[in-house]
């Protein structure tokens, strides 16, 4: 067919003699293609010889995220312990026992001589079989007085609860062995609520300890360190007496390095403490213990994680000498956790450390009768100078077992104690990485250069698509017919065209807007900030600031109290101003009322008045709290109406158990908590008569025996309004007839105790 100059998308019919030759397209993919592919080449051989470098600084990265990560579970743990210790001393009932115990252990060090020789013979017998043996296993040189106390009111406890009778065999079980002392009586109140904390925070022992008489007069464990003396004791100079000690001389809560203790052979302890004060006057100290043991825990999980994320086979292909490790080091230079590769094969690991020099055939004896290394096992010299010297970048040493490792090394100070953690990887497993790597770049690089050559033909034909068409119409327009003229060449000018200027400045000036805009929206989410600060918690003020409004927070136990005010609807409906002002009272007094108790205003609907304790902060005693905030609020209200048109009385529900806590409304957002706790508490005040406190079985289980309470039944028909709630087991407080009986709705002594 001959060529038609007018049909447009046509190119002009070659010359005589032109040479034919590949078209602009084809020339511009060869190039991209060409130009990628040398590229190509060059970055691979460069990645590959410096794949070595790269290796090692991926394996230098996860060390340090492994020992960051190690370190912070290791802090926060042990925060853990202090904070508790400060919690148990702040508490009123801390004050009181120590007291109580101190003034009982007194009236029992006249105990006779005579009715002492059976027990402590038998204390003898026992002790011999739960610490003197074990202890002497352990290859420590123990007399049977190192164990056993002289002090005959010590002896006399020992012998009441340290060796309870079958079928209870565990001494923490038994609440009262009916002996009729006051120490006893005492005990029967305040063991089960420091049980319940031992057990709930994964403790050894909750010790009290009196400052003035400087003896152990309570012991949740009741070991044999119970009533003796921390200054001359057989228990003098122990972890617990360096606890106590160090509580007596600090503002807040102390924690002390990992020690063993005879009152506790099973294996190292660490402990916490906080002095107990009224004002200024120095009480005693609130001293817990821990198995040591727990850090050991806590690093062995996140290794273990880390293996996950990295997969079982190729985890399965290193050897034991390759694997992760993370421990712990004391300022000593010894462990004070196992390291993963000895909780891996125990008996490979303490030949190879022995034959490696770091550690002594008799220490590698005493480690295989205690079962960890903890406190015996010292670190390699490498990591100790390391760690003395602060150093914070990875280094290549030697491991514990002789193995060539990457080593980083972080230093922890809490409180007055100095650890380090470790964290090591095999140099062969940093190898693998780097091998790894060079794989996936030669195979990367070849899929490359395939999928280059596709790409780079697409695109050129793309690419000149536009240039074609350009082409054409500015042929066109080269003469007024546009035919048989020959088109000028383009000549794209050197400077830049004025549409790229005019677009810059428009850059320029969107930029400078948009940072006001978001200057002006930082002012107004930092205003937006300190008034949800203002209006709720923080720590909910802050997720709101985040855009984290859907998360909700399960409490597994806290108490709701529902307030329901009788006569309320008359002081509203009165009309009057005064009685519309008290309805404000009303609300500032229980208000007041549940901040000093713990306790803390959930909302108010209509009559009822909505308060929950444990939900936010971990009160132990959030039951007696909240009776004692009924018992109180129910006396305010009675006092507040008198000299009023209107007289007011209270029905109050009482409910422990999970609920849970965060925002709700939609749109209108409201701090709320809820749950089967809530509605069981809010039904049974509906249900209550007028001045009654009821209770469910949940709450009076977490009530000390001080509380007296009564079975009720409700008077309502049944099945209305206690849905979920068993009314065979709901109970009252019954009315302390001290509570207001001068007239100032303020409790008696006995209440704030309570």
């Amino acid at each position: 067919m001959a060529w038609n100059p007018f049909r447009s998308g046509r190119s002009k019919p070659p010359r005589e003699g032109q040479r034919r030759g590949f078209s602009l397209s084809s020339r511009l993919a060869a190039t991209v293609l060409g130009v990628g592919f040398v590229s190509l080449v060059a970055a691979t051989l460069v990645g590959v010889n410096a794949g070595q470098t790269l290796g090692r600084t991926i394996a230098e990265d996860s060390l340090q995220s492994l020992r960051a990560s190690g370190s912070l579970d290791v802090e926060r743990q042990a925060e853990y312990y202090r904070r508790m210790a400060e919690e148990l001393a702040t508490s009123l009932q801390a004050e009181l026992a120590i007291q109580g115990f101190a003034t009982a252990l007194d009236a029992l060090a006249e105990t006779p001589e005579s009715e002492l020789r059976a027990v402590r013979q038998e204390l003898i017998e026992a002790y011999k079989e739960t610490y003197f043996e074990p202890l002497k296993e352990a290859g420590e040189a123990v007399q049977i007085s190192d164990i056993l106390t002289s002090s005959p009111a010590a002896l006399y406890l020992q012998g009441l609860y340290s060796v309870p009778e079958p079928p209870v065999t565990d001494p923490i079980a038994v609440s009262d062995p009916g002996d009729g002392s006051d120490w006893t009586a005492l005990h029967k109140e305040v063991h089960p609520v420091y049980r319940n904390a031992v057990t709930q925070g994964d403790l050894l022992d909750i010790y009290l300890i009196d400052a003035a008489s400087e003896r152990i007069v309570y012991s949740t464990a009741k070991g044999p360190d119970l009533g003796t003396s921390i200054e001359g004791g057989p228990f003098s100079g122990s972890i617990v007496t360096r606890a106590a000690d160090a509580a007596f001389d600090s503002e807040g809560g102390v924690l002390t390095d990992l020690s063993y203790y005879a009152g506790a052979p099973e294996g190292p302890i660490g402990s916490a403490a906080a002095a107990v004060r009224e004002g200024e006057q120095l009480l005693g100290a609130v001293v817990v213990t821990y198995d040591g043991a727990t850090y050991t825990e806590r690093l062995t999980s996140i290794t273990d994680a880390v293996d996950d994320a990295i997969g079982d086979d190729e985890a399965s292909d290193d050897g034991p000498e390759e694997a992760w490790d993370l421990y712990l080091l004391g300022s000593d230079g010894t462990t004070r956790s196992d390291p993963q590769s000895f909780l891996a094969d125990p008996e490979a690991f303490l030949q190879d450390a022995v034959a490696s020099g770091v550690l002594t055939e008799s220490d590698a004896a005493a480690i295989e009768r205690n079962g960890t290394t903890i406190l015996v096992m010292p670190g390699t010299d490498a990591a100790i100078n390391a760690a003395s010297e602060g150093a914070t970048e990875a280094f290549t040493t030697s491991s514990m077992t002789g193995a060539s490792v990457v080593s980083a090394i972080d230093r922890l100070e809490i409180e007055d104690v100095l650890w380090f953690t470790v964290a090591e990887i095999g140099t062969a497993t940093a190898a693998a990485t780097v091998q790894t790597f060079q794989r996936i770049l030669l195979l990367g690089a070849s899929v490359f250069v395939i999928l280059l050559a596709f790409a780079a033909v697409a695109w050129s034909k793309n690419f000149m698509r536009p240039v074609r068409i350009i082409s054409d119409r500015l042929g066109r327009s080269a003469s007024a017919d546009g035919m048989g003229v020959e088109v000028a060449p383009v000549e794209i000018p050197g400077s830049s065209p004025i549409e790229f200027h005019r677009l810059a400045d428009s850059l320029t000036a969107m930029g400078a807007a948009l940072r006001s805009q978001q200057r002006e929206l930082g002012e107004a989410r930092a205003e937006r900030l300190a008034v949800l600060e203002r209006m709720l918690p923080p720590s909910i003020a802050q997720r709101i600031a985040r855009g984290d409004l859907e998360r909700l927070d399960e409490v597994p136990s806290a108490t709701v109290a529902v307030v329901v005010v009788l006569g309320l609807g008359g002081l509203v409906d009165s009309g009057a101003g005064g009685d519309r002002r008290r309805l404000d009272e009303l609300h500032a007094e229980l208000d007041g009322i549940g901040f000093e108790l713990g306790l803390d205003r959930i909302k108010v609907v209509g009559d009822s008045y909505f308060a929950a304790c444990g939900h936010d902060r971990p009160y132990i005693d959030h039951a007696p709290r909240s009776v004692a905030f009924a018992e109180r609020v129910a006396a305010a209200v009675r006092s507040m109406s008198r000299g009023s048109s209107v007289q007011l009385d209270t029905a109050i529900g009482i409910d422990s158990g999970p609920v849970t806590v965060g925002m709700s409304g939609g749109s209108r957002l409201v701090y709320d908590v809820w749950g089967q706790t809530v509605t069981s508490a809010h039904a049974l005040a509906r249900s209550a008569r007028a001045g009654e406190i009821v209770l469910t079985n949940a709450t009076k289980n977490r009530l000390p025996d001080s509380v007296q309470v009564a079975a009720w039944h409700s008077n309502a028909p049944e099945g209305e309004g206690l849905v979920g709630t068993d009314a065979d087991s709901l109970w009252s407080v019954e009315a302390d007839a001290d509570a207001d009986a001068d007239g100032s709705g303020q409790p008696t002594e006995r209440q704030e105790a309570r």
